[in-house]
Order: structure tokens, then C-alpha cells, then sequence
């Protein structure tokens, strides 16, 4: 499969010309070649009006396409690319109107905006489509060896079986305990080699060695130092490098212009959501006895207590009896109208108040509850170092992970976020939220997995340990 990566990236450069194409094309169709209801009497002067928008609907097109991750490996379900395209075409049709009345420019009736849109959204997702085939093809299906500790290995090997596409199939899970040698020659009969992040630097060393040695691919998950080192400045004293690490918190700049953002961002949401608030506030009122908000303690920068605005979505005083305890799938706390604002995050506007006041921001790690964060953080001690932010309302776990993700994998997350913070990767990550606020599996309470041990026997995954391995030698088999 190793032959096929050349091809496959030629072909990915390939997308975005098509997808320029495709953007022009339909704006050249719309005014060229209308449907016979749509009018079409432009004068030369809307022409060139036209050619002045062309360049700004082109590039923001190709940007939403990559915020929504459409120019990555095609390991996404066809689901995925028809509603990544719908909301690229809704942006881009806000983006020409605004275009349209910014520049001042009469070359964009409200019919020709629509055909514009309908062209865009069947061809952009046709070719999508098309693409995503294509590319599975030319990326081929790529063999994996999971190098760790039980029962972190399995762990992974579930995360790999649930990504869509079935593009890496798992062949080996490889216990470091046993010996390399049996390692290296698994790496042979493999394309990626997947590490686990809890070994020591000597076992990395050596999977490195071999890897490099045999032309492997790796895939690397991360620990809080591997995330730290990160866009790490490089100093020299004299003629010896070394790392400047700095302490995983935001500048004073950074800060200012977070704030800055926060503010203008929360008052044009309050403002542009309060119909939705209000009609909300009387659905809860007629549903159930109760306040039609919710407060309760929440953390946030540097482990200061501060009290969350939520729309209540429970019955009132459910936790009276149950205690503090995660939501779980089909709670029986959760009101009719409730389970409607959870699963559209209606629920979570009033947040936009305490963005405001200053503790919260639009988007930085989630605000867990004191009792679950001291649990946290004896389970996980880098715990405490997502408290460097102010809590946020989105962020990289919210949009990358589910509600099931682990807090573990939430923690990377978090302290990815910190690390790369910048204004630009907060207004991507507004923009991705979009995307994820009506995907079922990101709003839904705790729900059971399934057993790994039901996944090796679905996916015929070979646990490899020292008889086994050599039984499998001589069967010919590996």
C-alpha cells in the first residue's frame, strides 16, 4: 500500500482545483445558462461586478472545505461529506450576499443567489463523493501493529475500529513486554505502527529505531510532554540546541484579544438568539414546574469557582436524590423539552452571559463540576493544567471528540488548544462547532461500548504474545 502514497497526494492537490472549478463554474452557470424562471437581463457592468466576488467566494470556499476537514484522509462517512458541503454552501451563499451588498453591487439578484446555491450543493457533493471513493481507493487499506501496554492497546484498537471508512486494518497488538525481536519483525509484514503514549523513553527508542529502519509510518499519541515540546522555540548556546519550553498558559496579548473577542462575539448572540431564548423559556415553563434556568458550580480559570447559566433541561431538583452523576442516554431526569434543548445545545446560550461577565470564554476547555474535577485530577494529575484558560462554551474536545470521549483524551485535547491558541484557531473552531451542534453522538449522555473482546473476534485481530507468535511463524501465517 506504501506505493500508492505518491498518487494518493497528487490527487489530493487535484481536490482543491476541482473544488475552484466547480465554485466558478456554478456562478458562470447561474448567469450564462439560467432556468427559465430565473432572471438573467445583467448588463456588462453587473459582469464585472461579478469578477470582483469571485476571488473572496473562491477562497472563502476552499477554507470552509478545509475547516471542515474535507481535505483530509477520506476516513469519513458519505453522511458526513453531503452535510460538511450543505453548511460550506449555506456559508458561501451569507458570504456573496454580504459580498454583494458590501461592494455595493447590483450583480447578484436573489434568484440568481439560490441557483447559485443549488448548483453548489449538488455538484460540490457529487464530486465529493466521487473524491472520497477515488481516494479511499488510491489510499488503500493500510495494515496496523498497536505497540503498547495492555490494556491501553485495545483501548486504541477500538478507537481505530470505530473510525469510518475502514481504511487501517488492525493485524497485531504487540505487548512490549514481550521481546523486540518478534516487534521488529511484525513491523515488516505492517504500513503503520500506532505507539501508545504511557512507555517508558527507552521502549519509544526503540520502536523509533526499527520504524525508521524499515520505512514505517508512525502514529504517535501524544503525552503532556510530547503536547508541551509542540511549537517549542529553538535557542542556541553556542554551538549546542536546545528546546525553549515555555509554561502552558496564554501571553498577556493573547488574553487581551481573547477577551476582546469574547465580549463583541457573546453580545451578538445574546442579540441575535433571544427569540430562541425566549420561546425556549416558555416551552420549559409549560413542560415542567420550575425555574426556567439553571445555575450550578462550575471551574474555570486558575480553579475559580463561578456559578454556569443554563436553560434547565431536567426535572426540577432531579439531583436531590440522585446526587451528582453524569447524564446518562434516555435519563429519566431529562424533560421532554429538555431532551430537545440538549440535543440542539439550546441549552447552553445562557452561557453567552457568563462569556460576557468574564467567566467563561467562547471557546476554551469545558467547565466540569468541583466534585468531578478533584476526581480528575487524582485519576490524572496534568489534569489541573487545563485550568490555565478560562472555561469555554466550545473548544477542541467539544468539536474533535464526543461526549463519551474519555477525559484523558478531552485533557490532549484541552491542552492542544493551549498550546496553539491564536485568534484565528478560535474563530476555525466556532466555525467547526456549527457542524457538530446537531450530530447525535457529540450531545448524548454516557452510553456502554462494546466489548474489545467482541471486536477481535469481528475483525479476526491477532493479540500477539510469544507462542502464539511463534506457532503463527510456522504456520506461515504471519
Amino acid at each position: 500500500m506504501k506505493n500508492n502514497s505518491q498518487a494518493y497526494q497528487i490527487f489530493k492537490i487535484f481536490i482543491v482545483f476541482a473544488d475552484v472549478l466547480i465554485l466558478c463554474g456554478c456562478i458562470l452557470i447561474a448567469l450564462y445558462f439560467p432556468l427559465p424562471w430565473v432572471a438573467s437581463n445583467l448588463e456588462e457592468r453587473n459582469i464585472q461586478d461579478i469578477s470582483r466576488v469571485l476571488p473572496f467566494i473562491c477562497v472563502g470556499g476552499v477554507f470552509l472545505l478545509y475547516v471542515y476537514n474535507l481535505y483530509s484522509d477520506p476516513g469519513r462517512s458519505v453522511f458526513d461529506i453531503v452535510y460538511s458541503v450543505i453548511l460550506v454552501v449555506l456559508f458561501l451563499t451569507v458570504i456573496t450576499m454580504a459580498l454583494s451588498f458590501f461592494l455595493r453591487s447590483s450583480a447578484f439578484p436573489r434568484t440568481i443567489i439560490a441557483y447559485n446555491a443549488g448548483l453548489q450543493a449538488v455538484l460540490l457533493t457529487l464530486w465529493r463523493i466521487s473524491a472520497l471513493y477515488i481516494g479511499r481507493k488510491l489510499h488503500g487499506k493500510q495494515t496496523v501493529l498497536i505497540v503498547g501496554h495492555e490494556p491501553e492497546t485495545q483501548e486504541i484498537a477500538k478507537k481505530i475500529l470505530l473510525t469510518p471508512g475502514s481504511l487501517y486494518e488492525i493485524k497485531y497488538l504487540f505487548d512490549l513486554s514481550k521481546d523486540y525481536k518478534i516487534m521488529r519483525k511484525l513491523i515488516q509484514n505492517v504500513d503503520q505502527v500506532f505507539i501508545c503514549p504511557n512507555i517508558t523513553p527507552k521502549e519509544r527508542q526503540k520502536i523509533f529505531s526499527s520504524c525508521v529502519a524499515l520505512n514505517t509510518n508512525i502514529f504517535m499519541i501524544p503525552t503532556l510532554f510530547e503536547i508541551s515540546v509542540k511549537n517549542a522555540a529553538l535557542q542556541n548556546f553556542d554551538d549546542m540546541p536546545a528546546f525553549r519550553i515555555g509554561q502552558i498558559k496564554l501571553t498577556w496579548e493573547q488574553k487581551t484579544v481573547k477577551r476582546l473577542f469574547d465580549i463583541i462575539f457573546s453580545v451578538v448572540s445574546l442579540v441575535l438568539t433571544s427569540p430562541i431564548l425566549l420561546i425556549s423559556a416558555i416551552a420549559i415553563k409549560l413542560d415542567s414546574p420550575g425555574p426556567v434556568f439553571y445555575r450550578q458550580e462550575r471551574i474555570t480559570e486558575n480553579n475559580r469557582v463561578f456559578k454556569v447559566i443554563k436553560l434547565r433541561t431536567m426535572q426540577n431538583g432531579a439531583e436531590e436524590l440522585t446526587g451528582s452523576v453524569l447524564a446518562a442516554e434516555n435519563d429519566p431526569r431529562i424533560t421532554k423539552v429538555g431532551a430537545f434543548l440538549r440535543a440542539t445545545r439550546v441549552d447552553e446560550l445562557p452561557q453567552f452571559i457568563n462569556v460576557f461577565l468574564g467567566d467563561m470564554s467562547v471557546v476554551g476547555p469545558r467547565p466540569e463540576r468541583p466534585i468531578f474535577t478533584e476526581q480528575f485530577k487524582m485519576e490524572q494529575p496534568d489534569y489541573d493544567y487545563r485550568s490555565a484558560v478560562k472555561a469555554g462554551i466550545t473548544g477542541y474536545a467539544q468539536v474533535m471528540g464526543k461526549y463519551t470521549t474519555s477525559f484523558t483524551d478531552k485533557l490532549r485535547y484541552d491542552l492542544m488548544y493551549i498550546r496553539n491558541y491564536s485568534l484565528w484557531l478560535d474563530i476555525t473552531l466556532v466555525i467547526q462547532t456549527i457542524k457538530v451542534l446537531f450530530t447525535k453522538q457529540a450531545a448524548v449522555g454516557v452510553v456502554d461500548d462494546y466489548t474489545f473482546k467482541d471486536s477481535l473476534a469481528m475483525k479476526n485481530i491477532r493479540l500477539v504474545h510469544r507462542d502464539g507468535y511463534d506457532e503463527a511463524l510456522k504456520a506461515g501465517s504471519v
